[in-house]
């Protein structure tokens, strides 16, 4: 998984199984959102856990990542979660850390329900950190 600043400044550029697992976890959350047709992929399995609640796991090159999609009564998607995206050293420890992509403000374009708004949020044991918000980005969708 490769890091940029504007297209231009590489900040980091790992390449081990845990950083490719966290690449396919985003490829799913962020897909959701912005190209939804990702989640009929054949690398994607799906278990349900409940009417609101739907396991996802993704498989490439023998990565796998999973997280669970969250949807309101409604039938909008709400959040996707993981606890296998990220691992920090803690005290001495590598710990998981929780990830979540958060789906909010939906608005009709185009005949299409879109959320405006995604957030990515790391979820450490103590605190919640947003460390991506889309409030102040566009997308356009094509038919």
């Amino acid at each position: 998984m490769k890091g940029m600043v504007g297209k231009a400044v590489e900040i980091f550029d790992t390449h081990n199984a845990q950083m490719y697992k966290a690449g396919l976890i985003s490829w799913l959350a962020e897909g959701a959102c912005i190209n939804p047709s990702i989640l009929l992929s054949d690398y994607v399995t799906y278990k349900e856990i409940n009417n609101t609640h739907v396991e996802a796991t993704v498989t490439y090159h023998g990565v796998e990542g999973t997280g669970v999609f969250a949807f309101g009564e409604d039938g909008l998607l709400q959040s996707f979660e993981s606890d296998e995206r990220q691992e920090e050293e803690i005290q001495g420890v590598m710990t998981p850390i929780g990830w979540r992509a958060e789906y909010k403000d939906y608005q009709e374009t185009n005949g299409l329900l879109i959320p405006r708004i995604m957030q990515a949020v790391k979820v450490y044991p103590d605190r919640e950190v947003v460390y991506f918000d889309s409030s102040n980005m566009d997308i356009t969708y094509y038919k």
